[in-house]
């Protein structure tokens, strides 16, 4: 029999290989969403993540199945669970196992892979593809977290922060039953290999979506989840472990225990020393260039920072799309949560602003005129104190460009300066402004989304806009 420490060990290994999926490539994989847009240093990034060649499929494929096969190996282990450390253990694996699993069937539907049976060593067979139909997936997807739902603990019982717990399964499941039911799309249902709801024991598409409301009512009215006050607490580093959080994957601040730290900080960071520069050209045109971040005050020249702890560790591979900032009304406090405006001076790159009515560079969401553009540099080179330059949304996304056919987000010249995603800010990272190693927590999923399944939940079913609503207004009640 496996011994307590030994039980606890291997478990912690799977929680490790949660850390190698989120620590990078499933951010990565957002390039293919409404919400990014590639930038500067990757402007090959679709062919990072479509190529399976590249290093994002191939890592992800990995991470995935390095941590079903530990789940597999401490199942096997562990066998019939003998008391409830056993019981909570195995909810763990098989909570996890169903996550992994049905990440990969998502990404690769019937072309994945099935780990067979649990190897001692290698052997060849490893090296074959063992693919099953999308339906047996997710039989044994939702046989995983069933049990894991049943077995684990609520998050008030459990003692280490960041491990599954009950509300955790039922809102990852509340997930997979979404995807399940997209199955029912006219795009797939006329495959039969897709129309997989009847095989699943769903009478219909109706009764997948009353289930996952179901779930999701479950984790909002159940436990002691709550929304946080203020949006922006789920992304403070100093605050992540709050009342919101359903789960999330954790990096300590001991960075012996860390393995390969966070990354995921980097990517939707551009170069903050820089500033946008428009132009108008003989034919009426309009250019806009990128610029180093550079002016004189009190009889000193200053370059601001490219990399600092404040504005993160410029990466520009993947910047936020005209699509998602322009979801938010004006009024929304989300969008200035989420996306970096206004850029203070920095004494250096380790600290953060010491006076924050030092602006240097302000980035309003909107358009603005090549007069004004010009009449911000004139103002900083006349050498103000008070001065400051002025970047446009129409300067990030080329929206003057009378040869652009898809203003407002359409094709663009990949830039380096961009807003920035402040959400991904780590500001654990204090050793140097280009620290790559942070420790800040992964969210994994929040509250908020089971709010967002109850609305959908509710319009699929048909129960009309009122029924949305009502599902809603406790998020929306909190200004959101």
């Amino acid at each position: 029999m496996i011994p307590k420490k030994g039980m606890y060990e291997g478990v912690g290994a799977i929680y490790s290989s949660c850390r190698e999926i989120f620590r990078e490539n499933m951010f990565r994989i957002n390039v293919f969403s409404d919400i990014s847009e590639w930038a500067a240093s990757d402007a090959n990034a679709y062919d990072h993540v479509a190529n399976p060649g590249r290093n994002v499929i191939n890592g992800l494929f990995s991470d995935f199945h390095q941590g079903i096969m530990l789940c597999n190996r401490m199942e096997q282990m562990i066998g019939e669970p003998a008391n409830r450390t056993q019981e909570i253990y195995l909810g763990e694996i098989r909570g996890m196992r169903a996550m992994f699993y049905q990440y990969c069937v998502e990404l690769w539907g019937k072309y994945g892979h099935f780990q067979k049976k649990v190897y001692d060593q290698f052997e060849e067979e490893m090296l074959e593809i063992n693919q099953i139909p999308v339906q047996e997936y997710y039989e044994k997807i939702l046989e995983d977290i069933d049990y894991a739902i049943e077995k684990l603990p609520k998050q008030s019982e459990i003692t280490e922060y960041g491990r599954l717990s009950q509300g955790a399964a039922k809102a990852l499941k509340a997930r997979f039953l979404l995807a399940i039911a997209g199955y029912a799309h006219p795009e797939y249902s006329g495959q039969e290999e897709y129309n997989i709801h009847t095989q699943l024991g769903y009478s219909s598409e109706l009764q997948i979506y009353a289930d996952a409301r179901q779930l999701a009512r479950s984790v909002i009215n159940d436990y002691n989840y709550a929304l946080c006050s203020n949006y922006a607490d789920n992304w403070d580093e100093k605050q992540i472990a709050n009342s919101e959080v359903i789960w999330s994957v954790q990096w300590t601040p001991d960075t012996q225990w860390n393995g390969d730290a966070s990354g995921y900080h980097r990517y939707g960071i551009g170069r903050s020393g820089q500033m946008l520069i428009s132009s108008q050209n003989a034919n009426g045109s309009r250019t806009v260039s990128e610029s180093s971040l550079t002016y004189t005050r009190k009889g000193h020249k200053y370059t601001f920072p490219s990399h600092s702890m404040f504005y993160g560790r410029e990466y520009r591979y993947y910047m936020p799309s005209f699509k998602w900032l322009n979801m938010y009304s004006d009024k929304d406090k989300r969008k200035y949560d989420n996306f970096e405006t206004v850029f203070y001076h920095l004494d250096d790159d380790k600290a953060a602003p010491s006076d924050r009515s030092d602006t240097v560079c302000y980035m309003p969401f909107r358009t603005i005129t090549i007069e004004e553009d010009q009449a911000y540099r004139d103002w900083v080179t006349s050498g103000d104190d008070n001065a400051y330059y002025l970047d446009g949304m129409n300067e990030v996304f080329d929206m003057d460009d009378p040869n652009d056919k898809l203003h407002y987000g359409g094709p663009l010249r990949q830039r380096s300066r961009y807003y920035n995603v402040k959400k991904f800010y780590d500001r654990t990272r204090t050793r140097v402004g280009k620290q790559e190693e942070g420790t800040k927590p992964g969210v994994v999923i929040r509250l908020a989304e089971m709010y967002l399944i109850d609305a959908e939940c509710a319009f699929k079913l048909g129960e009309g806009e009122q029924a949305v609503y009502d599902a809603l207004k406790t998020y929306l009640g909190k200004g959101f």
